[in-house]
């Protein structure tokens, strides 16, 4: 059994360039959380490094005060962090099942998982490190990837809400993207005439929408539909999120037409069975942000029902939250490609991509002075 000895979190924030516009609320900074754990074999102690964005814009929709939402995030990883000092385990699996998903809060289910994600990347990292290997070349990992080694990562570009659309050209001309994710309000004419205008542009060859459950049915969503022109339907790839999150609303009739994917309605593995009942054909994963043990298991769930992923973004950063998105991306044969939007909203961006290296051959690849380096790059808040 693996002990874990200690364990540090701190909090930091890398500032936006401008706000994300989404239908839950206007992200205007992404606060950051590091984790280190140490743990021990017996014979040896390690340390894990283990970063990701916390979002409670997006994760926490209860009617209370941003800071009050914070608040009762940092509140729950502090008792996290109490309860794990001495946590016995076998595989970071132990501390998803048998800590992360015993040990509810007041924090909705999906605010509670990504709160806890750092630390299970954490985990995982000092898990790989005990056996001498990198994160992709642990059994249970490999076994779940489609490729055992990481090939070319298609990025998808995000379109909030607020974004105009020369920075779609922009990314066509400068980056060569084609695939464009695009933020709904909820209004059926107003999201048809800005998706319509979108697949007009020269470059524009996929489009997926978000909705981050800004309908309020599937009359609405169906209304929205209908409006589409004949190349945005033809483009579009799939919806993603379109109702509430605890919505019972089986979208069997509109996945006929498009195919919907869960979101923030599947926050850990479990949801899965629910989500094939009402009709959804996938699920939006996020590693980074959902935890990397809970991404594992619902890949299983997906596969055992022929369902499908995609790999989307929380506007992650260097230096673990970001490379846990690509290196999926990189191993698993996605809908669409993965999202990675922190290039397009964070202000250092060139510094914060430039200084990174994967240079370990274990773990994460993030080696203590690096990740120190990040920590310290994120001013407290």
């Amino acid at each position: 059994m693996l002990l874990v000895k200690n364990i540090e979190i701190r909090f930091g924030d890398y500032p936006l360039k401008k706000p994300l516009a989404i239908a839950s609320g206007v992200i205007r900074n992404v606060p950051q959380m590091f984790v280190v754990v140490e743990v021990s074999d017996g014979a040896k102690t390690v340390k894990g490094f283990g970063h990701n964005s916390i979002s409670a814009v997006w994760a926490d929709r209860r009617d209370l005060p941003l800071r009050e939402r914070e608040r009762q995030i940092k509140e729950c990883v502090e008792r996290a962090r109490r309860g794990l000092r001495g946590f016995a385990f076998s595989t970071p699996f132990d501390f998803y099942t048998k800590f992360a998903l015993k040990n509810r809060t007041q924090l909705p289910n999906l605010a509670y998982v990504m709160a806890l994600s750092p630390i299970d990347l954490a985990l995982w990292d000092a898990y790989a490190k005990l056996k001498g290997k990198s994160i992709f070349a642990l059994p249970e990992v490999k076994s779940r990837m489609d490729h055992d080694r990481p090939r070319t990562v298609r990025v998808m570009h995000l379109v909030g809400m607020g974004d105009p659309v020369h920075s779609i050209v922009r990314a066509i001309k400068k980056e060569g993207i084609a695939h464009f994710k695009i933020k709904l309000g909820g209004r059926p004419d107003a999201d048809a005439k800005r998706v319509n205008r979108i697949a007009e542009i020269k470059g524009v060859e996929k489009v997926t929408v978000d909705a981050n459950e800004a309908y309020g049915s599937p009359g609405d969503l169906s209304n929205f539909i209908g409006l589409l022109g004949s190349r945005a339907l033809r483009k579009l790839l799939l919806i993603e999120e379109p109702f509430a999150r605890n919505s019972r609303t089986r979208v069997n009739d509109i996945g006929a037409r498009v195919p919907v994917f869960a979101d923030e309605s599947c926050a850990d593995h479990r949801d899965i069975k629910k989500l094939y009942a009402q009709g959804y054909a996938g699920v939006a994963l996020k590693p980074h942000t959902k935890t990397f043990s809970g991404t594992l298991l619902c890949l299983d769930e997906l596969r055992k029902r022929r369902m499908r992923w995609t790999i989307m973004d929380l506007t992650t950063a260097p230096p673990i939250g970001y490379l846990v998105g690509v290196a999926c991306g990189s191993r698993l044969t996605t809908i669409g490609g993965t999202e990675l939007n922190g290039r397009q909203y964070y202000k250092n961006w060139k510094r914060l991509i430039r200084s990174f290296r994967a240079s370990e051959p274990v773990g994460w690849g993030v080696s203590e002075a690096l990740f120190k380096k990040y920590r310290t790059a994120a001013r407290g808040y």
